[in-house]
């Protein structure tokens, strides 16, 4: 009777152990599949809007969604919208990104709702200098001069005067070119 208990317990050894051995192969080849200088990423964005009485007029809740034209990054899959709230995909007018706009009904609204979005993609590493020396120009377009401009502009999202043009006028004291810059500020945030 210990000879058959032993015999199955050992073909149950050896099957886990073929199972464990199976899905580490599969991992293994998944992951060398993958470019060394490329990571994946899960993106998981989750809200909860809290329960809210007495709201004139109509609630929007806006997410970023997952970028379709930058050359580093594979397009986005399993892209899922989680929730019972009514959503559309919308795009933003001055810089083309989209985002899923949530409309939740007034009693949503009142009583609270659980909204989100779901999407893996892949990230290509951009090295342009290594050890100060240039290894890959820029495949990127230029932006116009107009955009170029639009993009050196603060913003109420992204002060760059005050406090914060202070502090960068601290840490960079003696850079003088770009490069020596962004090289100032690492080195002394990692510092």
């Amino acid at each position: 009777m210990i000879r058959p208990r032993l015999a199955v317990s050992f073909l149950l050894v050896v099957v886990l152990a073929a199972g464990f051995a199976a899905r580490s192969a599969h991992t293994a080849a998944a992951e060398s599949a993958a470019s060394p200088d490329s990571r994946t990423f899960e993106f998981v964005y989750q809200v909860h809007f809290p329960a809210t009485s007495h709201v004139a007029g109509s609630a929007h809740l806006w997410i970023p969604a997952p970028a379709r034209t930058d050359s580093y990054q594979a397009p986005a899959t399993g892209l899922s919208i989680t929730g019972d709230v009514k959503h559309a995909i919308g795009r933003d007018s001055e810089y083309g990104d989209e985002f899923i706009v949530f409309n939740p009904t007034s009693e949503q609204v009142a009583s609270g709702f659980d909204a989100g979005v779901r999407f893996t993609t892949t990230r290509k590493e951009y090295v342009a200098l290594r050890n100060g020396v240039v290894v890959r120009k820029a495949s990127e377009t230029t932006p116009s001069a107009a955009l170029l401009r639009r993009y050196l502009q603060p913003d109420k999202l992204v002060p760059l005067n005050g406090i914060i043009a202070e502090l960068a006028k601290q840490q960079t004291a003696g850079a003088t070119t770009p490069l020596e810059k962004a090289r100032k500020k690492t080195t002394k945030k990692a510092g």
